[in-house]
């Protein structure tokens, strides 16, 4: 399975739309989604579609999306700047995401993780010394 999913700051990724209603997640992936409580504390469920790999983070009192994150090894293909986000060197994606935005991005734990705050953009890995990203997100900015 090999499913590519525009990522669009201020917009979303794919089909899911920032501040989208719950609902129509729900309606636009039908038979695809599992709910769970993320934490504890978690308001509204996570819903995962393509064995948790593309997840969506809701909020407010009528949850709305706040956050997407897909993750690497579940065939999926988070495409921005015209590369694979999860499938391109670290380097590379750093690269490209400056020269396409202007914006560089920043670590403040020695390389784990980088973000754009102001594109709402954010990549994740378990290992500073890994070559690939594990996670990339996008969530609503404030």
């Amino acid at each position: 399975m090999n499913l590519e999913f525009q990522v669009r700051p201020w917009e979303g990724i794919g089909e899911v739309k920032l501040g989208q209603p719950r609902e129509d997640v729900l309606a636009a992936f039908k038979n695809e989604v599992q709910s769970f409580q993320k934490t504890p504390l978690s308001i509204h469920p996570t819903d995962a579609m393509f064995n948790c790999g593309f997840q969506v983070f809701y909020e407010g009192e009528q949850p709305t999306v706040e956050f997407i994150e897909l993750s690497n090894g579940c065939g999926i293909k988070p495409i921005y700047c015209g590369i694979d986000l999860l499938s391109e060197p670290v380097e590379k994606v750093l690269k490209a995401v400056y020269e396409a935005t202007g914006y560089s991005l920043t670590s403040t734990d020695d390389g784990y993780s980088y973000e754009i705050e102001a594109l709402g953009l954010s990549f994740w890995r378990n290992d500073s010394e890994s070559e690939l990203f594990d996670t990339v997100g996008l969530g609503v900015v404030e």
